[in-house]
């Protein structure tokens, strides 16, 4: 019997194996071991009762991004959501990077970067941190003369927990303003940090911020990711996404979860 054969490019390639232990804390996955508050929880289960399971969702997911928006002082079109950042890395990646492409990541860091770019056909330009564990001038340096087509930035970074610097975002993204290249500042950790790149987010610059329920919102179980960033790189993401990609629950989930936030916080 003859077999259909992976793509070549694949067939060494090894996914993403983290183990799923039954433990309290688990730090390789990073979930809070926490569950959200029970007034959410409660909410929640009143809500699915008025879903129309028999109906397709939302396919953009309006309200959420309106909602999300208003959080962090943007406009709807500046938002996409979708199931898990994940999938948001991954539509960036399909969009902008892909066959004769690029992607520069700084090692070591959050492992799915390099391996959705691996998936899409993305060249991958491993960089080094410097000594203090951040990327520093010379990862800038190497930057700039790699050239690559998108710039991935984690803070805080994933293992290290380490801010990168405002200053050295402003830098790649002026780099990126400069030469057509794509900044992607991966905020999963966002709520720990002391600033979010977020602010920088303005339709005339080529950034796109990355965000998740799964951690400081402890709604791991639901999947839930957005991005917030210059309206043409959004669009540009929704191109690429399947249609009705995120179901009615998520949405509603993500909606209820943004009026706990600061019982979240606490």
């Amino acid at each position: 019997m003859a077999w259909p054969e992976i793509r070549k490019d694949l067939k060494l390639f090894e996914g993403y194996h983290s183990p799923q232990l039954a433990v309290e804390v688990r730090l390789n996955t990073n979930e809070s071991p926490l569950p959200p508050p029970s007034q959410w929880v409660s909410e929640i289960q009143k809500v699915v009762a008025t879903i129309e399971w028999n109906r397709y969702p939302d396919r953009d997911a309006n309200e959420l991004a309106s909602q999300l928006a208003q959080s962090h002082g943007v406009q709807p079109n500046n938002v996409v959501s979708a199931n898990g950042s994940n999938e948001i890395i991954q539509s960036i990646l399909l969009a902008y990077g892909g066959n004769n492409r690029s992607s520069i990541i700084y090692e070591p860091t959050y492992a799915m970067h390099a391996q959705i770019a691996k998936i899409t056909g993305t060249e991958i330009i491993s960089c080094d941190r410097d000594g203090s564990l951040l990327c520093g001038h010379s990862g800038l340096e190497t930057l700039r003369t790699t050239k690559p087509n998108i710039v991935f930035l984690c803070s805080p970074n994933n293992p290290t927990g380490l801010i990168e610097p405002k200053e050295t975002i402003i830098s790649a993204l002026e780099y990126c303003s400069q030469n057509g290249s794509l900044l992607v500042v991966d905020e999963a950790y966002g709520e720990f940090s002391d600033w979010s790149a977020i602010e920088l987010v303005d339709n005339d610059a080529p950034i796109v911020v990355t965000r998740t329920f799964s951690k400081a919102h402890g709604f791991a179980a639901g999947r839930l990711g957005y991005a917030v960033g210059a309206t043409r790189v959004i669009d540009g993401m929704k191109e690429v996404l399947l249609p009705y990609h995120l179901d009615s629950f998520k949405q509603i989930a993500g909606l209820t979860a943004l009026k706990y936030k600061s019982e979240m916080a606490q």
